[in-house]
């Protein structure tokens, strides 16, 4: 696992030099900037990110990348009223033009609203990013694990259901699926899920 993590960590050290050369090339590489933004946030250096995500601000104040970036930062230092106004800031920002873009952010406010340990609000937030965009996987992931969390197991296989109906070879799903059957007492039908993964 050493050895692993290391190799990890050459990645994203590689990863940021690459972004770092592109921003100090051109500084209006808000792209650039913000994907660096977010290998630092990943490796908790929360205050270069922010100040790295805050330069794209000062330039472009309604840029939605940068706000969700800057909030995402936010939630990982558990400062989480903060957070919830910059993404209540870039929901505005976004209307209702770009479903996906809507639904990456209430994705976002479900993962703060669970770590603040409010779960209707997150179960909510995944719902409204669901009917943003019914495709966006994570957000139906996260609201069956918050059903099945609330001991709703049918409510959960049937959110994990629907995302098999799109995409039939998604382990990672399968498995839930498998976890909510057992949860209503379906042993059988758990079993033979998870032996087809």
């Amino acid at each position: 696992d050493l050895v692993r993590s290391r190799g990890l960590g050459d990645v994203y050290k590689r990863q940021i030099d690459v972004l770092r050369a592109r921003v100090e090339r051109d500084g209006e590489d808000f792209a650039a900037r913000i994907s660096l933004a977010t290998l630092l946030r990943e490796e908790g250096r929360h205050d270069p990110a922010l100040e790295m995500v805050r330069a794209v601000l000062i330039r472009e104040p309604n840029n939605v990348d940068a706000l969700l970036e800057v909030a995402r930062i936010y939630r990982a230092r558990e400062q989480y009223e903060v957070a919830v106004l910059v993404i209540e800031k870039a929901l505005t920002l976004a209307g209702t033009s770009d479903g996906t873009r809507r639904a990456r952010l209430q994705y976002e406010r479900g993962l703060l609203e669970l770590a603040r340990g409010d779960t209707q609000a997150a179960f909510d937030a995944f719902g409204e990013a669901n009917r943003a965009d019914p495709n966006f996987r994570p957000a139906r992931r996260n609201q069956a694990a918050v059903l099945m969390r609330a001991g709703d197991y049918a409510g959960a296989a049937a959110e994990l259901e629907a995302l098999l109906r799109v995409d039939a070879n998604d382990q990672d799903t399968h498995v839930a699926h498998a976890v909510a059957l057992r949860g209503q007492g379906r042993h059988q039908q758990a079993r033979a899920e998870l032996e087809a993964v």
